[in-house]
C-alpha cells in the first residue's frame, strides 16, 4: 500500500500495557465469579473473607497468564506482518541479549512444550520415584535447590554488592525479576490442583493427576514449579548483567528443574510451565525498567 509505513515496535509497543491490564481484567473476573459459583463461599466471616482472598488471587494469576498469552500472540502476528512487508525494526526494550519480544515468544514456546509434555509426565516421574538416577547426578542434583530458593538469591544479590559495586544500581532489577518470578508460580499453585509425584499412585493417565480446581493441601500444588521459576528468574536477571555466563545461568536452571524432576517433587510439564512463567515476568519487569529509567538505569547500561 502506497504511502503506508508499518509502525516501529516502540511506536506501537507503548499501547501493549492496554491489551494485557484489559485482558488480565477480564479474565480475572472471570475465573472469580466461577470460582464462587463452583464452591461458594464458606460459613462465617472469616472464611468467607479468607475464601474470597484466596479465590482472588487465583483470578489474578489466571488473568496475569492469559494477558501474557494475548500479549505473546500480538508479537508474533506483528513480527510476522512486519517480515511480509519488509520493515526494518528496531529492537524493542532490551537489557543485553533479553527483550521483551524475545521473553513473550519463549513463553509461548514453553507452554507448547509444555502441552507436548503431559504425554511424557508419568512414565517420566515413575522412572525418577524408582530411584534410577546414577549417584553422581543424583548427589550433584542434591546441591542444586538452594539456586531456587529465596535465601540462594539473597546470598548471590549480597555477592553482587560486594564484589561488583558497578553493578549496585542495577540489583533492583535482579530481586524483581526472583521475587516476582517466584510469586507468579506460587500464585498459580493456588488455581490448579496437581497431586505431586511421590503423593501419586498412578492409577490412571496424566489425566488423573489433576484434582480440580482451587487447591488446599501442599500435596495437590505440583503445578508448576516456584523453586524452578525462581531460579529461572535469577538466571535471566544475572545473564543480563553478566552475558558472558548466560550458558552456566541456564544450565544450572536446567539442573533445578532436574532435581524437581528427580526428587518426585514436580512433573516435566510443571517446570517447563514454570519457566514460561519466569519469561513473561522478566519481560513485564523489562517495561518497568523502561519506565523507571529515570530513576534506575536499565541492567544494560548499569554496567
Amino acid at each position: 500500500m502506497r504511502g503506508f509505513r508499518f509502525p516501529a515496535p516502540e511506536e506501537w509497543e507503548k499501547f501493549i500495557i492496554y491489551p494485557f491490564l484489559g485482558t488480565w481484567i477480564a479474565c480475572g473476573l472471570a475465573v472469580l465469579a466461577g470460582a464462587l459459583a463452583w464452591q461458594g463461599l464458606p460459613g462465617g466471616r472469616v472464611q468467607a473473607g479468607a475464601g474470597l482472598a484466596h479465590d482472588a488471587a487465583a483470578a489474578l494469576v489466571a488473568g496475569y497468564f492469559a494477558a501474557g498469552v494475548v500479549v505473546s500472540l500480538l508479537s508474533v502476528v506483528h513480527a510476522c506482518l512486519g517480515k511480509l512487508l519488509g520493515e526494518n525494526r528496531r529492537a524493542t526494550a532490551s537489557a543485553g541479549f533479553l527483550s521483551e519480544r524475545r521473553l513473550r515468544l519463549a513463553y509461548l514456546g514453553f507452554l507448547i512444550a509444555a502441552a507436548a509434555a503431559l504425554g511424557v509426565d508419568c512414565p517420566l516421574a515413575r522412572w525418577c520415584l524408582a530411584e534410577k538416577c546414577p549417584r553422581l547426578l543424583h548427589d550433584l542434583l542434591d546441591v542444586c535447590p538452594v539456586l531456587g530458593h529465596g535465601v540462594g538469591a539473597f546470598l548471590i544479590v549480597v555477592a553482587i554488592h560486594q564484589l561488583d559495586p558497578r553493578r549496585r544500581r542495577a540489583l533492583w532489577w535482579v530481586v524483581a525479576c526472583v521475587l516476582l518470578s517466584g510469586l507468579a508460580a506460587n500464585g498459580a499453585k493456588l488455581l490448579v490442583a496437581r497431586t505431586r509425584p511421590r503423593d501419586f499412585d498412578f492409577p490412571g493417565g496424566v489425566r488423573a493427576t489433576f484434582a480440580g480446581w482451587l487447591p488446599s493441601t501442599p500435596q495437590r500444588q505440583s503445578f508448576p514449579s516456584g523453586h524452578t521459576a525462581t531460579a529461572a528468574g535469577l538466571a535471566l536477571a544475572l545473564a543480563s548483567l553478566y552475558p558472558h555466563g548466560r550458558r552456566l545461568f541456564l544450565m544450572l536452571v536446567v539442573l533445578v528443574a532436574c532435581q524437581r524432576l528427580e526428587c518426585g517433587a514436580h512433573y516435566l510439564s510443571d517446570v517447563l510451565c514454570s519457566a514460561a512463567a519466569s519469561c513473561l515476568t522478566v519481560a513485564c519487569c523489562l517495561r518497568l525498567a523502561r519506565w523507571f529509567s529515570r530513576f534506575h538505569p536499565p541492567p544494560a547500561s548499569a554496567a
